[in-house]
Order: C-alpha cells, then structure tokens, then sequence
C-alpha cells in the first residue's frame, strides 16, 4: 500500500514538561428510590449507576432489589462501597460486578482505613435493632471482624456518619429511630482498637448529629436537633473542646457539605414553623458559626458534594417519588455548568478521578528536524539535528499512550518501529537540555 506522509504541524512547539493532569472521569450515584412505610411496598428500588464524564451519559448497572432505601457509598481504588438498608456491597469499578455482599440490619454511614471498612447502624426498634451500633468488616472480603457490643461499648445508641481522620474514627450518634429521645455524641477511636472507644458531648443543642465533616484539624458534625431547628458543633481535636451553635432553620434530612472553611446546608423549611418551604441555600462560616449567607440558588436541594478538583458544588433534586437530577455550579460565583438526569431520590456521591498526559510548550520554528520517508520499505522517521545531540526520544498517539520511549545519543537517529498510520506526538530531549516536540500525520 501507497503511504504518504507529511508533516502535520497542528503547533510547531517546543516541549518543556510531559505531566499527568488529574480529571473527573465518572461521578457515581447511589438513587435511595421510593419506599412506602404505610404499605411496606417498594415504589421505586434502590439503584446504583454513574455520570460519565466523557459521553455524558447516566448509566445505571445495579438494582438492590430487597433494600428499603440506600445510605452511603464510598469509592477507594477500583472498587465501590455501598450501603443499603441491610446490604453491604461491594462492586468492581471496572466491571460494574458485585465482588463481595455482606448483610446486617441497619446498615448506615461507611468508612474505609487500611484493610478495615467500618460501618454504623440505625434501624427501627421495632425491627429489633441492634446489639451493637458500630461494626468491622474486611474491606477485600466483606467478611465480619468485630463489633461494639452495646453491653460493653459505651455506644448504646443509633449511629449514622462515619468519619476516619488520621489513626481515628469518628461517628456520629443520634438515637435518630426513637423519635423524641435524641441524643448529640461523637464517638471517637483508634482505627486499630475499636474497644478503646470514647464519647464526644457535643452539649443540649448538638443532639441528633447526622453529617460529619473535618478540615483536618477539626470535626464538624451538623445536628438536626428535634427538627424544628439545626446546629453545628466543632470539635477541636488538638485542644479537646466543643462547640456548638444553633442556626436557627431546620434542615430536615437534607445534605450539608464543608466547602472552603464554609458549611453548606439546605434549610428544608424556611422558618420554625414549617410552613414556607425553603428553596434557597444557606452557608456559614466555620470561624463564625451562626453567621449566615443566602446562596443564589433557588431550588430545594437533597444532597450536597463538592468537586474539590473542578471547584463545582454537585447538588441532586427530586420529588422522592419519580425524578432526581444531579446539578454542578461553580463555587466562585454559582453559575450554573451542568446537569444529569440520573434515577430517583439522588443521595450519595463519590468522583472517580482520571489522568491524562499534558504538553507544556513554547514556540519554535524549526521545521526540518522531523521527516517520514520510505526505508526497505517501511516507513520511518528520521530526527535530524546537526548541532546537539540527541539525548532522548518519546512518540505518543493521540489518547496520551507512549507507543516509543527511548534513551539515544546522536545528531541523526532512524526510528524504524515508527507506526505507519495516524498521528502522533513526537517528544525530543537534547543534550543542552532543550526540549521540543512535533506532532506528525502519517498517512
């Protein structure tokens, strides 16, 4: 076959750095669906899908056929952690398989540290939860390790978010199941001994904490009290003190998030009286807890995310019963970026992150160091430079893939296993130091 080749000169540019450039790939999502408590019925089950960031399609690949609802989702390496109702599943990212299930009443919030995935409970006591409020599993199998036995474990009451910072775990207990005897603690332990647990008062306003949040010096937890209002408390890890401010909106069981040093949270009621429903976002600051700013973003929020990549709140909406969104702003100046519509009641999120390869460059005008011709009839391409040697020499395609990576000395090299057909990126080292690339279209 005839091939020509040419010299595609998309920028004649001069190559000073190759770097991997961290991006979103895919956003997961775990759509809590539709349970009906009057009938015991399942309305809409509990899916699992994800945003690609790429085709910009919603894909959903898991129905949790027999969960309620769905809790939490973590996702570390190449694999998802979900909770859901009495389901703890564990899913190649991948392969979108189930690799590992495990099954306890109640199942909440979860966190992953070393080979340790912990998980909080909370259910109904009607349902006869539970023994034990706070378990340990095997993060590759799934299988059980140990729990907090509430007849040793001074944890006696239902849990929800787990946070782990450093070599400790922090969760948030509420006794949220028995309406009307809620309490505010923070139980805190070493991630390797759950037996030397301890409980963090977060004092009458702090009670019913539901979302943990740290900077890394310190933890957030967001309290919905009694539901008619809601608090923050800070627990300063360094000094050991608490403190917690009223913030005078009930949130209900919508998200809030730390962005920034700020704590977004969506107000579910507009005043104490639950009579004018919120459709607006509140934050304030963590140097100023109480002091309050009203976002332009009028829509009734369920969860809240931040893209700390992109700099994007990624916010769901839903009606619970037939439609869920999942929406970016920009954090600077909450304009809207984009939206997908994914399954119903949006909860949980967590971003998988890819890398590319970038090209930092500057101008040259050299275009006859790179030539494509015909040798014992192949092509090749021929890199000549008659003043400095050649040290090194890298060809990339199109997708960022190293297809030659060779170390050289010389003023003329021959590449012989030069691809034949495409375009391609050419990357030379001489010996000065100098750095330069090409791209090349071989046709």
């Amino acid at each position: 076959m005839m091939r020509k080749a040419m010299l595609g000169i998309w920028a004649a540019i001069s190559l000073t750095t190759l770097a991997q450039e961290k991006y979103v790939k895919r956003i997961f999502v775990l759509n809590e669906g539709h349970y009906d408590y009057w009938t015991g019925q399942t309305v809409v089950p509990v899916t699992v899908g994800y945003i690609d960031m790429n085709t910009r399609q919603y894909v959903s690949f898991d129905t949790i056929w027999g969960a309620r609802f769905g809790v939490d989702m973590v996702l570390e390496d190449s694999f998802l952690y979900v909770t859901a109702d009495t389901f703890i599943i564990k899913y190649n990212v991948n392969t979108l398989e189930r690799v590992a299930e495990a099954h306890a009443l109640g199942v909440r919030g979860l966190a992953i540290s070393g080979q340790r995935l912990f998980v909080s409970r909370g259910e109904l006591p009607s349902l006869g939860c539970c023994n034990s409020y706070l378990q340990v599993y095997d993060k590759n199998t799934l299988q059980f390790i140990e729990e907090a036995d509430t007849s040793t474990s001074p944890l006696k009451w239902h849990s929800d978010d787990v946070l782990v910072l450093g070599d400790s775990v922090y969760v948030a207990v509420n006794n949220g199941f028995v309406w009307g005897h809620y309490v505010g603690y923070i139980a805190v332990f070493p991630v390797s001994n759950i037996n030397n647990m301890r409980l963090i008062d977060l004092g009458p306003d702090g009670i019913n904490p539901e979302n943990l949040m740290t900077d890394g010096q310190n933890v957030y937890a967001f309290n919905n009290k009694d539901f008619s209002t809601s608090s923050v408390s800070t627990y300063a890890r360094v000094a050991g003190t608490v403190n917690t401010v009223d913030l005078g909106l009930p949130s209900g069981c919508t998200g809030s998030a730390l962005v920034n040093e700020q704590i977004y949270f969506q107000p579910y009621y507009a005043d104490s009286s639950w009579t004018t429903r919120a459709t607006f976002m509140l934050r304030t600051p963590t140097t100023n807890l109480g002091v309050l700013d009203t976002l332009p973003l009028n829509k009734t929020f369920y969860e809240i995310s931040h893209d700390t990549l992109n700099e994007y709140l990624w916010l769901t909406e839903t009606d619970f019963q037939n439609w869920g969104i999942v929406i970016a702003y920009r954090v600077s100046d909450y304009s809207f970026v984009d939206a997908f519509v994914v399954g119903v009641s949006p909860g949980a999120l967590a971003f998988e992150y890819g890398e590319k390869i970038t090209v930092g460059v500057e101008q040259i005008d050299n275009d006859e160091m790179v030539s494509i011709t015909q040798l014992d009839n192949r092509t090749v391409m021929i890199i000549n430079n008659g003043d400095v040697p050649i040290e090194h020499i890298a060809i990339m395609d199109v997708a960022g893939k190293v297809i030659y990576n060779n170390v050289t000395e010389g003023k003329r090299i021959i590449v012989k296993r030069f691809p034949s057909v495409g375009t391609y990126l050419v990357s030379i080292q001489l010996s000065d130091g100098t750095k330069l690339t090409k791209q090349v279209l071989i046709q």
